[in-house]
């Protein structure tokens, strides 16, 4: 098997002595590699590139909820439920959709659709998040209308958590 052209982990440029990642410190393993013949190379990629943007996303509503509203409220707690849910919900269909890449070597079209579904959760989860992200950014603390748009954006996060509880 070939040596990787790049660290699954952290994206750095590899050359063909490395047995560890120069950058992260990973060892690279043969089963990790991106190049390795698998037809299904290009949606572990895509996985990696979701996994690190939501992880940027939610860094980015929680370090505003923390700025925007205090512990004890109940507001904070709702946004930090919210975004909990978020990360359980995406997670777990993360690691779904990186077992059909890692462990079906020959995909059915069947499969293929199931991981390009799966992607697609993947990133309405990101969208949802990133619209709670504008929606903290834009609000002021006493409008009304601010709340009520926040309201919404919560039942439309709920309403994307229970759809994808629901469909497994």
């Amino acid at each position: 098997m070939k040596k990787p052209k790049f660290c699954v982990y952290c994206g750095f440029k590899l050359r063909d002595d490395d047995f560890y990642c120069p950058n992260c410190g990973v060892k690279i393993e043969a089963e990790k590699w991106y190049g390795s013949s698998s037809s299904l190379s290009s949606y572990k990629r895509s996985l990696d590139d979701l996994k690190r943007k939501y992880e940027l996303k939610e860094s980015e509503a929680l370090d505003l909820v923390n700025k925007r509203f205090a512990p004890p409220q109940i507001t904070y707690n709702k946004f930090i439920g919210e975004i909990d849910n978020c990360r359980v919900v995406f997670y777990k269909e993360a690691e779904s959709a990186y077992d059909i890449v890692e462990l079906i070597d020959s995909p059915s079209e069947k499969v293929i659709k199931e991981l390009e579904e799966k992607i697609k959760d993947l990133e309405t989860i990101i969208e949802k998040l990133n619209d709670l992200i504008n929606e903290l950014i834009i609000s002021s603390k006493d409008s009304k209308k601010s709340d009520d748009e926040i309201q919404n954006l919560f039942k439309d996060m709920d309403d994307l958590i229970d759809s994808v509880k629901k469909y497994e």
